[in-house]
């Protein structure tokens, strides 16, 4: 087990108020780096973002066996690579962005290419077949981690990535996955999970104040807690209004 100090560093880093590019995997520091010098309106900078772009895109293609969990046999040990996730998450993002400028339906979701769609549908799968929509699986990946504040903050950051994996599915118009024609959809009957912690807790910059954010003792019985009624895919009708 890490010491108060270790884990405490640990925990600054991982904090989305601290967000330390060097100990981030490389290809989401590059992602958001794209992101950023597309953002800046400069042309240069976004012919920057472009080449850059293309370059992660075929890293991401070409080392697809390194993420994508489709095709092989995945057990409860396995250790996601959510990390990477985010990145490629971002990096199709990006591709939205640029794709659909011009393009929508008339229920004003955007239409990119097939070769996004397919990555799309590729990082979909690959988390519903390793669990990560489903909160007992989301508790056993991360309780053991050595530091209970640690692994909440690792759980709230795996319920926020499947909410944006889900919020850009429904702004998507994807008519063509190539074989796969369903299983890219992210549904509500999906989020087996409770809603994301208040902004209070996860604005947290420092140590403490993520302890005044977090009530003394409640993280030990929150990192057992699986009752199913807290559970968004519950609340199913509501979210397909909103």
């Amino acid at each position: 087990m890490e010491s108060d100090s270790q884990s405490s560093s640990l925990l600054e880093k991982r904090d989305r108020s601290s967000f330390y590019a060097p100990r981030e995997v490389p290809l989401m520091v590059q992602s958001m780096i794209v992101i950023g010098l597309w953002a800046s309106g400069e042309q240069a900078s976004q012919s920057a973002a472009k080449d850059l772009h293309n370059k992660l895109d075929a890293a991401i293609r070409e080392q697809t066996e390194k993420w994508d969990a489709s095709d092989y046999e995945v057990s409860s040990s396995c250790r996601w690579p959510l990390a990477t996730f985010q990145a490629i998450l971002l990096h199709i993002i990006f591709s939205c962005m640029v794709e659909s400028q011009h393009n929508s339906d008339f229920e004003l979701k955007v239409s990119v290419t097939p070769k996004t769609t397919e990555l799309f549908a590729a990082l979909v799968r690959s988390c519903r077949k390793l669990g990560l929509f489903y909160y007992p699986n989301i508790l056993a990946q991360y309780r053991d981690t050595g530091d209970e504040a640690l692994a909440l903050l690792f759980i709230e950051e795996t319920k926020r990535f499947n909410l944006s994996l889900y919020k850009l599915g429904r702004k998507l118009s994807l008519t063509s996955v190539g074989t796969h024609t369903l299983d890219w959809r992210v549904t509500t009957n999906d989020l087996q999970f409770p809603m994301p912690k208040g902004r209070i807790l996860w604005d947290a910059a420092t140590r403490s104040e993520w302890d005044r954010a977090v009530p003394v003792g409640s993280i030990g019985p929150e990192l057992n807690e699986t009752v199913e009624n807290t559970w968004m895919s519950r609340s199913a009708e509501l979210l397909e209004y909103i």
